[in-house]
């Protein structure tokens, strides 16, 4: 971007955020007996409300636990937020500068970098006259040399030379690459664009110096720093507070909005806040009481289905079945928010619901854009900043990135917003981008969910993750088989959905492996993935996590992929399996996952007959 059209765009851009409002997201208020089962309301509401990507719910009047931390032992290092670094156009503007000061660097002279003597400087320019006498008579490529500098790129004087572009070698004015030598020679005027005289220093012929600054123009992946300051929920609230009421004093919420958008989109800002997110809650203690008290009024909270440490276990959730306990999903993480901090555009891990709690403080910000959209956002915000995608593919999975709600609305994304308060419930959908920003000093809390109606986009999460080479928190497929051995437990819901995919599972493993015994696979080993570490469980190409089946190599059984990716990389570029060195290797035969699927059958008709 020229740095016209960036201001153009960054004044606009700031225009837009103070007048642009987003249409309200639904808020909710269940009475007593809704508000019994959460999963059982949520899914009463989905049809509706996740027309929004989120929707705010608040609890009956008097339902409100008791803040349970202990502010004093609650300890964290918060990640620094620099607001400037988090806009989308200024990291653009960034990167634009870093590539054209490296661009720069490899246009003069190498031997800048290396010291000087002053002294034998001195004596040498003294040796041919002077500085007047050395200028005039053109000796500062003698005196270079005395230095050891060379002055100039050497200059071919062989007739074995010949010009890389025209292929003769009747003129002397041939200049020899300093990075391929004689392989990249060139007449000046052959060069586009061409020279008129012979450039000081080392000289690299094009083809190197594209090498060259692609070797020196890594852009590293942008990423928030973690606070070398350790705080206490109390001793953060200090400075949280103290911070907002310097900046601000007491500001309504539209003006603290407002501020939030012009610091994001201004340049020149030099305003970082910190923010404690991702807190384990296994570690640093839950907002909700968890603790076995025979005291009513702290034992009805703690065994709330609302508590969200108790919705790994709610039977309306299909993460129940998994065997561990996952951080962030099936275990809660807490988030102490400042004014100004803030949680950039993202989706949940493999598409999930989630819950957010707001404890305790100020309110907290969110906009969100449906599921429908879903696609219409990822192509708007590709246009918006085409080139922070062109090294990072994934970049919205890496929750850095903020772009104003007015930019997207117009390029036809519809973005809804709320304003979450202390003791409301917010929810966001599956594949729903949201985003939002803290007013000031607050706690939540928040967790992960899979109901029946998250199926569909869960299963379609794995095929987007594997095609950007991002590791899926678990296993759909083993997901789907742990329900199966759990089938009388079932509900109605999660057998139609669950029967449904194993079907589909069924059908794509016959056809994948019956694309193996063509290609001339014959060995075939039992093996059960879930022994494996971690890092042996996904796919050597498309990362996805390893559970039915997979092609491996003898030679080491780290080499190994997944059926489906290893059919679209023979697509692209076939290779003789001879050289692959490989084994078939499935936990599950087809004739297994059969008589699984009949069960589900067989339990469905039970239901209907």
């Amino acid at each position: 971007l020229s740095q016209a059209v960036y201001l153009a765009l960054k004044t606009s851009c700031m225009e837009d955020c103070q007048s642009f409002l987003p249409l309200e997201a639904p808020v909710f208020c269940p009475t007593f007996e809704e508000f019994e089962d959460p999963l059982l309301y949520l899914e009463k509401i989905y049809s509706f409300a996740s027309a929004y990507g989120i929707c705010k719910i608040r609890p009956p009047k008097g339902w409100r636990p008791p803040f349970a931390i202990d502010e004093n032992k609650f300890l964290f290092n918060p990640r620094i937020q620099n607001l400037t670094e988090i806009s989308a156009y200024n990291r653009v503007k960034n990167e634009f500068i870093t590539s054209l000061v490296n661009f720069w660097e490899l246009q003069v002279s190498s031997r800048l970098g290396k010291s000087v003597d002053l002294f034998t400087l001195w004596q040498t320019v003294g040796h041919y006259g002077g500085n007047e006498r050395v200028t005039s008579g053109k000796h500062w490529g003698d005196v270079c040399k005395k230095l050891n500098f060379d002055a100039t790129p050497a200059i071919a004087s062989s007739d074995m030379v010949s010009c890389r572009k025209c292929g003769k070698n009747d003129r002397t004015d041939l200049l020899i690459c300093d990075g391929c030598d004689y392989v990249g020679a060139y007449h000046m005027a052959c060069l586009d664009p061409l020279l008129s005289y012979v450039p000081k220093g080392k000289w690299f012929c094009p083809t190197c110096f594209v090498n060259n600054f692609k070797s020196i123009n890594k852009i590293d992946e942008f990423g928030f720093r973690k606070s070398a300051n350790s705080y206490s929920l109390q001793s953060f609230g200090v400075y949280a507070d103290d911070f907002k009421s310097k900046y601000f004093g007491k500001p309504s919420h539209v003006e603290v909005e407002s501020e939030f958008w012009r610091l994001i989109s201004d340049a020149e800002c030099d305003v970082s806040v910190e923010y404690g997110a991702d807190l384990n809650v296994s570690v640093c203690g839950s907002g909700f009481p968890i603790s076995p008290t025979s005291r009513y009024n702290i034992k009805q909270y703690a065994n709330s289905p609302w508590n969200l440490n108790n919705f790994a276990m709610n039977e309306r959730s299909a993460l129940r079945y998994l065997p561990t306990d996952i951080s962030g999903m099936k275990v809660p993480w807490c988030y102490v928010g400042m004014v100004f901090s803030c949680f950039c555009w993202h989706t949940e891990d493999h598409w999930s619901f989630s819950i957010n709690y707001l404890h305790r403080g100020e309110p907290k910000t969110w906009y969100g854009v449906p599921s429908a959209s879903a696609d219409a956002f990822e192509v708007a915000i590709r246009q918006e900043v085409p080139e922070l995608f062109e090294h990072s593919p994934d970049l919205l999975h890496h929750m850095t990135t903020m772009l104003p709600p007015s930019r997207l609305f117009a390029r036809g994304v519809p973005v809804f917003k709320l304003n979450q308060m202390a003791g409301e419930f917010v929810v966001t959908f599956p594949r729903a981008y949201h985003s939002g920003f803290n007013h000031g000093f607050n706690f939540a809390e928040a967790v992960n969910f899979c109901p029946a109606s998250w199926f569909p986009f869960g299963r379609n999460s794995i095929d987007q993750y594997a095609l950007i080479h991002r590791p899926p928190v678990f296993s759909h497929a083993e997901l789907l088989c742990r329900m199966a051995e759990s089938v009388d437990n079932l509900s109605i819901d999660f057998l139609v959905v669950v029967t449904d995919q194993l079907a589909d599972l069924l059908e794509k493993e016959r056809s994948l492996r019956r694309h193996l015994a063509r290609l001339g696979v014959r060995r075939t080993e039992r093996f059960v993935f879930e022994t494996c570490e971690e890092e042996l469980r996904e796919c050597m190409l498309c990362k996805t996590t390893l559970f039915t089946s997979a092609l491996t190599c003898d030679c080491s059984k780290s080499n190994s992929l997944t059926l489906a990716f290893f059919r679209l990389a023979l697509w692209r570029s076939p290779i003789r399996l001879p050289y692959f060195c490989s084994s078939f290797l499935a936990s599950l035969c087809c004739g297994e996952i059969i008589r699984i699927n009949e069960t589900y059958e067989q339990k469905l008709a039970d239901f209907f007959y």
